[in-house]
Order: C-alpha cells, then structure tokens, then sequence
C-alpha cells in the first residue's frame, strides 16, 4: 500500500513538473514574441519619425521655388525687364537665407533665353542652361516642381539639391540650390536610443546624409559595396524592417521612403536591439522556475 501511494506521489510530482515546464515554456515564448515585437514597433516608429521631419523640411523648400515661380511668372507675362527679375532674385536670395534657411545658397534660372542668377554667379563661355540637370528635370517633371538629384560640390565637399520648376511658357526654369546641412544633422540623430545609426540615400543609391559625414556622396547601390544588400532590401521589401548581414553581424534594418525616391534607413544590431528583451525574459525564467520549486517543495 505503501509502495502504491508512493508510485503515485512521484507521478504526481512528475505530471506537476511536466505541467510548468510547459506552461514557463508557453510563457517565455509569448513573453519574448511580445518584447521583440514591441522593439520592432518602437524602431519602425522611430525611422518613420525622422522621415515625415525630413519630408516636412524639403516641402517647405519646394514650395519656396513654387511661390517664386509663381512671381517670375506674373512679372514676365506684365513685361517686366530683365535687370528687373534679376533684382527680384537677388532679393528673394538674400531673404531666404537671412529669413528662411542659411543653407540656401541661390535662386537662378533661364528666363526668355537669358540666365539669370540671384546669387551672382557668372557662367563661363558656352555655358548652356538646358544641358544641366536642374533644368532637364524640370523639363521632364512638366510644370510640377522637380527634386533633382543630389551632387557634391567639386569645391566645398557639401552635398548639394536643387529644386526646379518650369514655367507656363514651356522655355523658361527657375531653380533653388540649397546644401543638405541640416539634412545631415538630423540624420545624425537617427538611432533606438543609444543603440544603432542612420543615413539617408537617394533613388540611385547614393548616400546624401550619413552618422559618418565622411561617406557623404558614396555609392551604396553597387554589387561589391557592403551596404548592397541593405539598400536591396530598402529598396525592394514591402516591410518597413528586415534582417541583413553586414561584415558577419546581424542587424535590423528599418526604412522609410521619402519624396522623390529617397530612403531613411536606420541599422540597428540585433544584440543590441533584443538586450533589454533577452535580460527581461531571464527575469521571467527566473522567478517561474522559482515559483515551480516552491510548489515542488
């Protein structure tokens, strides 16, 4: 009888240890299913964050080329003269950059066949407007203001965009230039905390803003770069995050998409993502197998 009553202690002892093994097992999986993706939702928060700032700041300067093409147009269809919309540039130039935004560097464009040019600026012999990029995208963008690819100055180093737009007679573009130096400094900011970094690349893949100034103007997008598989899966994925491999670590990567193409991308190693997850989830091992013991005992 003894021997019985004892055989089904142990078996109860046993069916009680196999029930919380299953049921810490249950709790650990849901726990760390919930904490991770409380983590994925903050980065995509984050990255989506930092996008609409970065969209605001370029839709406020197209529509600083909007309105001054709205301008020129009124002027020159009253028949102004030339020297006339040249001052008008001159000073929409000066009040930008005073007023508005110091990285404005000057509103030009080619009005009835004659560059004109708010900043000053003297093309050499044989210049031709209609060659340049800024005035080509305007062509092709078709009256809507267009947001030319970015380009680095051969003198100063600083990333530089134009904004153009053509004007109702089909010929005539005004355009704005401006250096990304705010655009990089909330690049910088990008980052879970103190966790990760970011930057900020157009359509072709070239880095318009980094955490590390010095890549500025880099070429991601190419087979044998090391961010290739970071800009493919930016590119391409339908999801705001994917995982990628980058010189042997893991990383989350999370991106956004902004005006004209351009992408947010924000790099996040999986450790340091899934730290505090990981420290969270060994407390709640801890006290189950604790409280286990204690209904064993």
């Amino acid at each position: 009888m003894k021997n019985l009553k004892k055989r089904w202690y142990i078996l109860m002892i046993l069916c009680t240890i196999v029930a919380l093994f299953i049921m810490t097992a249950y709790n650990y999986e849901a726990f760390k299913k919930s904490i991770q993706e409380n983590a994925i939702d903050v980065g995509c928060s984050s990255i989506s964050n930092i996008s609409s700032r970065l969209d605001a700041y370029l839709s406020q300067r197209i529509e600083v080329v909007h309105t001054t093409a709205d301008t020129i147009e009124f002027m020159m269809e009253s028949g102004i003269a030339e020297a006339e919309i040249e001052n008008y540039l001159v000073f929409v130039t000066e009040h930008y950059q005073e007023d508005i935004d110091e990285n404005f560097t000057g509103i030009y464009g080619l009005f009835n066949g004659t560059y004109l040019d708010g900043a000053g600026w003297i093309p050499e012999e044989g210049y031709d407007p209609r060659t340049r990029d800024w005035y080509r995208a305007a062509a092709e963008a078709g009256g809507n203001t267009a947001l030319v690819s970015p380009y680095v100055d051969a003198q100063t180093g600083d990333v530089m965009i134009s904004f153009s737009e053509l004007l109702n007679d089909g010929e005539s573009v005004v355009s704005l230039d401006i250096k990304l130096d705010h655009i990089q400094e909330m690049t910088e900011t990008i980052a879970l905390g103190d966790a990760g970094y970011g930057f900020v690349v157009d359509s072709d893949g070239m880095v318009v803003a980094h955490r590390d100034s010095a890549l500025k103007g880099e070429e991601f997008y190419a087979p044998d770069h090391v961010m290739y598989e970071v800009l493919q899966g930016a590119y391409e994925s339908e999801h705001s995050h994917f995982t990628a491999e980058i010189e042997g670590e893991k990383y989350v990567v999370f991106t956004d998409t902004l005006m004209g193409g351009w992408k947010a991308v924000m790099l996040v190693e999986e450790e340091a993502l899934f730290h505090e997850a990981r420290y969270a989830l060994m407390r709640n091992l801890l006290v189950s197998a604790g409280i286990s013991v204690l209904i064993i005992l």
